[in-house]
């Protein structure tokens, strides 16, 4: 059996019955090939198979191309028939450029149908969404948006151009968006915010966008492309649970209030016993810790929803450390532990005066919830340090034990834990809040393995 026969064989045999058509027409120029071998030099031969591969590719998945093929082989045929003898190299260079047509034909059939394909793929996936896509240019005005976000915003497609970004968004909420839009460079391309908007019928409805810039070639952003959600019931959910949190909390202080006061009468009884007096003192220490936790949550709810109001003072925050490490010293006992408070690497024997500007009460909670950290984190036999700098307002917490690398970009995130035994991840996150609200600066340095050591600047940043 002829090779070429051979060829046309194995093709029809793997391709099966419904491609006998595409499958003579690749074989067809299968043999074209072999029969041009004689005339080609290895570069030509190059040529013909870059040639080929395209023509291979469209053809098996292009119909209308194959017909184009088709008509191609039959013009080629007949140049064949048509020549007489003798003329066999005119005809090599018919059917060469009959080939060479063919495969830019495939080049051009083979990029248009990937365009489309890209553009089909796109439009699904942005009109297939139940978010709102959205791209605007810088100063607001809307260049494109998806069929969700046209039905919901009221918007008429054909004129998207003639409306904004801003469009429903109240006055107060737009000047954060601009805000954050203003600080959108190549270092911080993207930010996502959350704001109310007012719908076309009225009803206001809440929205979590992440906005994210589109830079030209020398930097400047040129648009910026948008997704947002509706979060109207996560919202009202979490307003309607922060209400109900303030008003329990509120509600729990009154029965405390009556402990508290009761067993500070009943101590006063001469005839009780030592271990009675003992046990009216608990109940008395347990009363007035829970009412500080109430007055924590409750100032921490009040300082996320921005109107707690700072009683700043002058205030000895060596004090304030002696106070939290008495106050945590059975907890550190308890795993065979010592804390140790130190000036730069000297262990301080003498009492210090470090003073700072600041609300006694919340710097107090800050270094409570820094140093139970600690305590938690570090494992059993091992010390945690507490060090004021020689130089400037800063204090150090340092303890054994290693924060995860999943969570240290988000460690004084609100909730944010890991392998604690009762961990809220509220601990880190209220001290933020704290630092965050007198200007004072608060890190973590997880530089040294094994090792965790937050730091805060008592000095104003602005």
């Amino acid at each position: 059996m002829k090779l070429e026969e051979k060829i046309i064989d194995s093709l029809v045999f793997e391709t099966g019955r419904g491609h006998r058509l595409q499958t003579c027409f690749v074989s067809f120029l299968l043999i074209v090939g072999i029969a041009l071998l004689d005339k080609f030099t290895a570069t030509n031969f190059s040529v013909f198979t870059l040639y080929l591969i395209p023509i291979l590719y469209v053809v098996s998945r292009n119909e209308v191309l194959l017909g184009y093929g088709l008509t191609f082989s039959c013009s080629a045929i007949s140049e064949f028939l048509d020549l007489v003898p003798g003329e066999s190299a005119d005809a090599v260079v018919i059917v060469w450029n009959i080939f060479r047509r063919t495969a830019m034909l495939a080049i051009i059939v083979f990029f248009v149908d990937m365009t489309i394909k890209l553009m089909r793929r796109y439009h699904t996936i942005v009109e297939g969404q139940d978010q709102f896509v959205c791209r605007y240019r810088p100063d607001g005005t809307l260049s494109f948006c998806n069929s969700n976000y046209v039905e919901t915003h009221g918007i008429n497609r054909h004129s998207i151009s003639e409306y904004s970004i801003y469009k429903g968004i109240p006055e107060e909420d737009r000047k954060q968006v601009r805000r954050a839009l203003r600080e959108l460079s190549v270092g911080k391309p993207s930010f996502t915010v959350e704001h109310k908007i007012v719908m076309p019928d009225g009803a206001i409805q809440w929205q979590r966008w992440n906005h994210r810039a589109i830079f030209n070639k020398r930097n400047v952003v040129t648009e910026v492309q948008a997704v947002g959600r509706d979060v109207t019931e996560r919202k009202k959910y979490q307003e309607l649970k922060e209400q109900f949190d303030k008003i329990m909390l509120h509600d729990i202080k009154g029965p405390l209030t009556g402990i508290i006061g009761l067993s500070e009468s009943l101590i006063k009884d001469p005839e009780l016993t030592e271990r009675q007096r003992d046990c009216l003192d608990s109940i008395k220490d347990a009363g007035y810790r829970i009412l500080y936790m109430v007055g924590s949550t409750l100032d921490l709810y009040k300082m996320e929803n921005g109107f707690y109001s700072l009683d700043k003072e002058e205030v000895d925050l060596f004090k304030l450390v002696q106070a939290s490490v008495q106050n945590y010293r059975p907890h550190a006992e308890a795993k065979n532990m010592a804390i140790d408070v130190c000036l730069g690497n000297e262990k301080i024997c003498q009492p210090l005066e470090y003073k700072i500007s600041g609300d006694k009460h919340l710097a107090f909670s800050l270094l409570e919830n820094l140093l139970k950290n600690a305590i938690e984190a570090t494992p059993c036999d091992e010390n945690i340090h507490i060090r004021f700098s020689s130089t400037s307002k800063q204090l150090c917490i340092c303890n054994k034990g290693e924060v995860p690398c999943e969570i240290r970009d988000k460690f004084f995130d609100k909730f944010v834990t890991s392998k604690k035994l009762n961990g809220t991840g509220l601990g880190t996150y209220s001290a933020a809040l704290i630092a965050r609200m007198h200007g004072w600066g608060i890190r973590l340095d997880a530089s040294v393995p094994g090792q965790t050591t937050i730091c805060v600047a008592f000095e104003e940043t602005a």
